[in-house]
């Protein structure tokens, strides 16, 4: 038979009707269960929401993969909640499953949340992406207050919470634009509700969140709604903000600090690590010492060192670091940062064969447990100071491990790449050195990491024999 021109172009049309016709509604357990409401032994529930044209199985990435994978994750359960959305005009409501409005999403939500309650959670979170953030607002302004109180963490992403003025050219085409629509009463009543009803009980449980690229939803209409202490920007566009390439992304840390260190969840002191997050090392130190440091557990112990050295107070913050240095990594790394600023503040030998000490210690305890990102880490310290002690041979030996271990780690966060380009420099791969540290420029928002990066180039490059247009070349790099 033959197909006519127009018979061609058609059928991918067609093709992509009928895939955006398909139900895509229901919730389903992470990992997939058959019965995604039974009773659980865990604690809480976290509900993820697509936002529209998105769905449930693709959305998120590999988002609720990195959060399974840390164990403090452990007693959370993980729930991706599907509801029909597509750009299917309003005409076609009959032929193809329809895209309900946003109150009906927000409806439907609400049943799944007392859903998950009358099955034994203590707690439900939720996770919206896009307009999955505003069929959020609206279950969470029909709960009643006993289940309000139940609502431990919302975070919503890229969520257009004032509307969209784009959508006003859409809005009769289909139900899901029209909602969204900045002039749209849906919108108006929402706000409005909010205010009266959810903006302060939330406060400490609320969290938007913006994309420093996101061109579709403005950060007037993301972040604008809500209090100051419940906004948030981190990198990305509307689509890439919720899809993590690894568990140290931004997506994750974020959504990882609001649900482990919620006011009213878990242990007095965790909240102390926020303040860490956020550089308030005072309020992180005024809250650890409301609990001691000898009750502490080893990532906090950690924090409060690392927070009293932040405040100046170093000589406290060595002698606790020295209490827990046999058999950790990271406060061995502590110590040995320590004296390596001694070192180039004063040139001192003493405090370079202890900062050599440390590090080296640290490295071999790294070695030992197989953990890469330690490994790197204190390599790529150690041959820093062992090329301040003239030992080059040496230096470039333990620069080629931390690059190993850099190279082989798949947590792609701005150290491993501040490594890779280091260790670059030893080498007089120059073209490497800038792929990489431009890399972690990209992934960094923190002018001390960025410092800490600079000093140990621009002294590599002035002893290996770099030029001045190279050394140039870093500085400008990380200026932008």
């Amino acid at each position: 038979m033959k197909i006519w021109p127009w018979g061609k172009t058609a059928i991918p049309i067609v093709k992509r009707i009928m895939k955006e016709g398909e139900d895509r509604s229901g919730i389903k357990k992470y990992p997939d269960a058959e019965n995604s409401t039974e009773s659980t032994k865990d604690k809480s529930a976290v509900i993820f929401i697509h936002g529209f044209s998105g769905h449930m199985d693709d959305t998120w990435g590999d988002t609720l993969k990195f959060l399974r994978e840390d164990t403090q994750m452990d007693q959370w359960s993980l729930f991706s909640l599907g509801y029909n959305t597509h750009m299917l005009p309003n005409l076609l409501k009959g032929i193809w499953i329809a895209a309900p409005p946003i109150d009906i999403i927000g409806e439907n939500l609400k049943g799944e949340i007392e859903g998950l309650i009358k099955a034994g959670y203590q707690t439900v979170s939720i996770c919206a992406h896009s307009m999955g953030g505003l069929a959020t607002q609206s279950a969470l302004l029909k709960l009643d207050d006993e289940n309000i109180q139940k609502i431990q963490s919302v975070i919503l992403f890229g969520t257009p919470s004032n509307g969209l003025q784009k959508a006003h050219y859409g809005r009769k085409i289909n139900d899901q634009i029209r909602d969204m629509d900045s002039q749209s009463e849906f919108i108006k009543e929402l706000r409005s509700n909010w205010e009266v009803k959810l903006k302060q009980k939330l406060k400490t449980r609320f969290l938007s969140v913006a994309g420093d690229h996101d061109e579709f939803v403005p950060r007037t209409s993301s972040l604008d709604p809500f209090l100051e202490e419940n906004r948030k920007i981190i990198g990305g566009n509307h689509l890439r903000i919720v899809k993590p390439m690894s568990g140290d992304d931004q997506t994750v840390t974020t959504i990882k600090t609001k649900l482990l260190h919620s006011s009213n969840f878990n242990n007095d002191w965790e909240p102390a690590q926020i303040a860490v997050e956020y550089s308030d090392y005072r309020l992180a130190i005024d809250l650890y010492d409301k609990t001691g440091f000898d009750n502490l557990d080893k990532t906090n112990k950690v924090n409060y060192i690392l927070a009293k050295e932040a405040m100046g107070s170093s000589d406290e913050a060595l002698e606790l670091a020295m209490k827990i240095s046999s058999s950790n990594t990271d406060a061995l790394g502590v110590i040995g940062g320590r004296y390596k600023r001694l070192y180039m503040d004063s040139k001192s030998q003493l405090f370079l064969d202890k900062s050599q000490e440390f590090y080296k210690k640290g490295f071999e305890l790294a070695v030992s447990s197989n953990n890469d990102e330690q490994i790197y880490y204190q390599a790529i310290n150690f041959a820093f100071l062992l090329l301040m002690d003239n030992d080059i041979a040496n230096a470039k030996q333990y620069a080629q491990q931390a690059f190993d271990a850099a190279d082989r780690s798949s947590v792609k966060n701005v150290w491993k790449y501040a490594t890779l380009g280091e260790s670059n420099l030893y080498f007089d791969k120059f073209d490497k050195v800038i792929e990489n540290y431009r890399l972690a420029n990209e992934r960094d928002e923190n002018l001390q990491q960025k410092d800490s990066i600079l000093i140990n180039a621009v002294e590599i490059i002035r002893i290996l024999g770099y030029t001045e247009d190279q050394r140039q070349e870093i500085l400008d790099l990380f200026k932008n």
